[in-house]
């Protein structure tokens, strides 16, 4: 409930480059704290192709330019939480993991979080008229199965399989997918920027599956 929440909030607060650039601190946040947990040092590589990623999500998010970067005061608060909850989403499961299926882990997250979350947004109470037309409708359906069950379901079977870090690493693939589909889908133009987060973003995670691998 707060990652989806405390992301949309600084994406309103903000704006999806900077809630991005947040995000992407993440796995920055997830190996420090792992680190203490188990008292012990990061791996060199981990550290560099933490670094590299987060570095190619920053210059994806701002497209090279980091005075189109602006921040409110309530921004700056959202965006501090983003990588703490991010943290704790990633790292608390883990017992779960290890005696439930991802699906019931992720089914019942998302239940006791709407659940929670009705008192205060009461949409019963809510009186402006929405159209629902097709189009409204396959954007909802849209995101409640890809934009939140699949892709907590997804997330969180990959904890059974890998290190809370490296999952977290991986998680900064999501901005190279949502360039991808823009230039697809959008005709957004693909310039030099995009093309090295790109492959900042990618050449670490392919170098950690390679080395889980082995």
């Amino acid at each position: 409930m707060w990652v989806q929440y405390v992301y949309l909030s600084a994406v309103r607060h903000m704006n999806a480059a900077m809630a991005t650039v947040f995000v992407s601190l993440a796995p920055i946040a997830t190996i420090l704290w792992m680190s203490l947990r188990s008292k012990s040092v990061p791996k060199f590589y981990e550290i560099l192709c933490c670094i590299s990623a987060v570095t190619g999500a920053v210059v994806m998010a701002t497209h090279g330019d980091m005075t189109t970067l602006s921040v409110s005061e309530e921004g700056i608060i959202y965006g501090i939480l983003l990588p703490v909850f991010g943290v704790i989403y990633t790292v608390q499961p883990g017992y779960l993991m290890k005696n439930f299926r991802p699906s019931n882990v992720t089914g019942w997250g998302l239940l006791l979080a709407g659940t929670a979350l009705l008192p205060i947004v009461q949409p019963w109470t809510i009186t402006e008229t929405v159209e629902m037309d097709t189009f409204t409708i396959l954007n909802v359906v849209y995101t409640v199965l890809f934009g939140t069950a699949i892709a907590f379901w997804t997330f969180l079977a990959s904890l059974k399989y890998i290190k809370p870090q490296i999952a977290a690493i991986y998680e900064l693939v999501e901005p190279v997918s949502a360039i991808l589909l823009s230039v697809w889908l959008l005709d957004v133009l693909y310039q030099l920027p995009e093309f090295l987060g790109t492959m900042m973003i990618l050449c670490p995670v392919l170098f950690l599956s390679l080395v889980h691998k082995k």
